[in-house]
């Protein structure tokens, strides 16, 4: 195992020197007293390799600890450098990145399971000089990922060429792997992908610590890039309502049962002739004081009983306007529990169809039918 934290400084290894030093000048005092045949020097010559022993065991320990806190710290470093952004490919680039820095690998890659094909497909690969690999370059052992992926149990070796259970493998064979480390990526018990680390020089590279190591780092990890699909699924969705709302010709107000304006598409803003990065936000009734005026009874008897209501004509004037002609339906929108949650006001401006409507009538009024249809 190669340990990355090798050079974190052990509390106490100053002193842990010094008391080395120490005995080592005893050691060459006493064996100058044991060339006199003194009966003391030989009392102490027996004793003090005990303690040498004893300092070499108390040092092997800080050191240890040392070692693990460093891992501990850098498994925190990765939590909040992971929990810090839902860009997905932010994520797991920083993830490719911690993770040749904690085992020291040569490269990493992450690969992500297709929902829809239920394949592996690589996602992030990067280098130990914090750069991406490019597609062309996958040369890792596919086997190794495919048997991770379906037994959801990490696999580690020391040396993928004399390993019985991979020596004979193609792909260790032809890209030359020796030390690799492949863990499974969960959420839910579920297999999401996997995490692949090897070093194609270097053997003995990666233990049955990295192992453990790097399996408790995945978990976050898997969750991580679950809430960052998540992410991306909602900005998504939302990007496409709000692609269809800014496509209806109908206009669209969403309010709150606080009465609050949440939504307010294209087409409302050019039948009101209000900008929704103003009024979105304001109470429908500051706001648009004439349209709330007149929806009012309607709005109140939505959200009191639940039921649409379709197609209310009414006519009003508006500022910027004047005397318009609007057909208002009023619906709620619910949660998943059925619980009203706001109202959505689809609104057509008729104004110009009832004006035409009113020269027609007016036509027939004064001039023959024959005439009529020949306009």
């Amino acid at each position: 195992m190669t340990d990355n934290f090798s050079n974190t400084v052990v509390p106490g290894q100053d002193d842990i020197a010094a008391l080395r030093e120490g005995l080592t000048e005893v050691a060459r005092i006493i064996a100058q007293h044991q060339e006199t045949g003194t009966p003391v020097a030989a009392e102490l010559a027996q004793r003090l390799p005990a303690l040498q022993n004893r300092l070499t065991h108390l040092e092997q320990e800080l050191r240890a600890q040392a070692s693990e806190r460093g891992e501990l710290a850098a498994l925190y470093g990765i939590s909040q450098a992971i929990g810090s952004s839902l860009d997905l490919t932010e994520v797991l680039n920083e993830v490719m990145d911690q993770i040749i820095h904690l085992t020291g690998a040569e490269r990493a890659f992450l690969m992500l399971v297709d929902p829809d094909t239920g394949e592996l497909e690589f996602r992030a690969a990067r280098n130990m000089d914090h750069q991406t690999i490019a597609a062309s370059s996958f040369e890792i052992s596919r086997s190794i990922v495919k048997q991770v992926a379906a037994s959801g149990e990490p696999i580690v070796t020391t040396n993928a060429q004399m390993d019985p259970r991979f020596k004979a493998h193609e792909s260790v064979i032809g890209y030359n792997l020796r030390s690799i480390l492949c863990v499974p990526l969960r959420v839910r018990e579920r297999v999401t992908g996997v995490i692949y680390a090897d070093n194609r020089i270097r053997v003995g590279l990666f233990s049955e610590r990295d192992r453990d190591l790097l399996t408790t780092f995945a978990a976050q990890v898997a969750v991580a890039i679950e809430n960052a699909r998540l992410f991306e699924s909602i900005a998504s969705a939302k990007s496409l309502r709000d692609n269809i709302f800014a496509s209806i010709t109908s206009g669209v107000i969403t309010i709150d049962v606080q009465g609050r304006i949440t939504l307010l598409n294209r087409a409302a803003e050019s039948i009101l002739r209000v900008p929704a990065a103003v009024i979105v936000g304001s109470r429908f009734a500051d706001a648009l004081p004439v349209l709330e005026s007149k929806l009012r009874p309607l709005v109140e008897g939505v959200k009191t009983n639940g039921e649409p209501v379709v197609e209310f004509e009414t006519e009003m004037s508006l500022p910027d306007r004047g005397l318009v002609d609007l057909r208002t339906s009023l619906s709620p929108l619910r949660d998943a529990n059925g619980e009203t949650q706001g109202i959505a006001i689809v609104i057509d401006d008729l104004t110009e169809q009832r004006r035409l409507e009113s020269r027609y009538q007016l036509c027939q009024r004064y001039l023959s039918p024959a005439v009529i249809e020949r306009l």
